[in-house]
């Protein structure tokens, strides 16, 4: 018989959790010690190949950047951000894999806290989540390969045809030699490497963003739970429903609930705060590089220009919609803070012969403090606040940039 989703293990995001337990970055709960030392070896060796593709990633680039006919008569700032996508997206992945590594344990300190919120709620909410976020996990998974295969596709595809070009017109040099064969066959398997590498290490970090977005939705889903209750406790204080005594029973449980939504968003912000910061501030150093690659380039070629707009299409979703969920989360709990309001109100409206300083006036009053001075927001790193302003202006900054480029290039 199947399990329901209450006996199984809590797994919010199943599909990026399998991922990354396949390769070794999130550990495995098997009992072979073998088994768990060849996931740690198949982590490292992906790691280790990771950061050395970047490493010459960066090592082609500034050769790049000293061939002077590169990008003849542009700004050299605007060559410097056109030759960066190529660089800073996998800088980007790289990086995402190494911070979750190193924060592991806050990982799983926000596995287990979500896992109890979890179990603590009502059957019934629990199913709703359980689907919802199983749902919504697969399908972000889904759709970050199509838009990696998209986006290599259109950046191979022009490759590909003047390389079958060459394959079908070339002609073998006579005085070629098996050295100088040997040479490009071993070229050709280090870059083929390094582009493997460069694919895994983009796919896994994307998985971890899904698991980011997931906790997002988690977030907001409690913050929905919660503003429910408090709209239930007002109706019920206006109905008369309840004496003083349960009444102070619903509000404690409603101080533990506020407390764990700040204790959530604190863990959220502790495990992949960073990780935003990076993934979010280098795809739009990728996007402006895109823009600038378009803008300067010397070569008018439409299919370039198709790759181009496909480009800064993609990275312009991975740092707006995709991180959507997360603004949700803002603007549900922008919510919280004026109905706890009402509910203070009612509490006094409904219990006018109370003291001033009885319990059941302090509590709502504490509710709404508590509310007020810590902000529910998913915070990148201490500095990026996620929320729809962000967003937005993220995208007029893009467009203004490109704007600008095309005056001054």
């Amino acid at each position: 018989m199947a399990k329901t989703p209450e006996q199984r293990p809590f797994n919010f995001a199943p599909w990026p959790t399998l991922f990354l337990r396949l390769f070794g970055l999130i550990s495995t709960i098997h009992h072979d010690k073998f088994i768990r030392i060849i996931f740690r070896l198949v982590a490292h060796i992906h790691l280790v190949g990771a950061v050395a593709a970047v490493m010459i990633l960066v090592i082609r680039v500034i050769a790049f950047m000293t061939f002077p006919a590169t990008y003849h008569g542009s700004s050299r700032i605007l060559v410097m951000f056109a030759l960066a996508p190529g660089l800073t997206k996998y800088i980007r992945s790289t990086s995402i894999i190494l911070l979750f590594i190193f924060y592991g344990s806050a990982y799983h300190r926000l596995l287990s806290r979500m896992t109890t919120i979890f179990h603590s709620s009502d059957v019934e909410g629990r199913n709703v989540c359980y689907r919802r976020w199983r749902r919504h996990s697969t399908t972000l998974a889904v759709l970050s390969v199509i838009l990696q295969l998209l986006e290599h596709f259109s950046i191979r595809l022009q490759e590909l045809m003047h390389y079958l070009a060459n394959r079908l017109t070339q002609t073998v040099p006579k005085n070629i030699t098996i050295k100088h064969e040997n040479e490009e066959i071993v070229q050709q398997k280090v870059i083929w490497a390094g582009f493997y590498f460069q694919v895994v290490s983009f796919f896994l970090s994307q998985q971890v963003l899904i698991l980011v977005v997931i906790s997002g939705l988690a977030l907001t889903s409690l913050i929905t739970s919660y503003n429910l209750s408090i709209d239930k406790l007002r109706g019920q204080i206006q109905s008369c429903v309840f004496d003083k005594h349960v009444l102070l029973v619903q509000l404690e449980k409603l101080q533990k609930q506020l407390s764990q939504t700040l204790l959530l968003n604190g863990d959220l912000a502790a495990c992949f705060g960073l990780i935003l910061y990076c993934a979010f501030g280098l795809d739009q150093v990728t996007v402006m590089g895109t823009v600038a690659d378009a803008v300067v380039s010397i070569r008018p070629d439409p299919t370039l220009w198709v790759t181009r707009c496909c480009g800064v299409l993609i990275f312009s979703c991975y740092s707006t919609v995709f991180l959507w969920p997360l603004v949700q989360a803002h603007e549900e709990a922008n919510k919280t803070e004026f109905k706890l309001y009402r509910l203070a109100v009612a509490t006094w409206r409904e219990f006018p012969s109370e003291l001033s300083n009885s319990k059941i006036y302090e509590l709502p009053q504490t509710l709404y403090t508590s509310c007020e001075v810590n902000q529910v927001v998913v915070k990148g790193g201490g500095l990026l606040y996620f929320t729809r302003n962000l967003l937005f202006g993220t995208v007029s900054f893009a467009v203004s940039f490109g704007a600008l480029a095309y005056g001054v290039a």
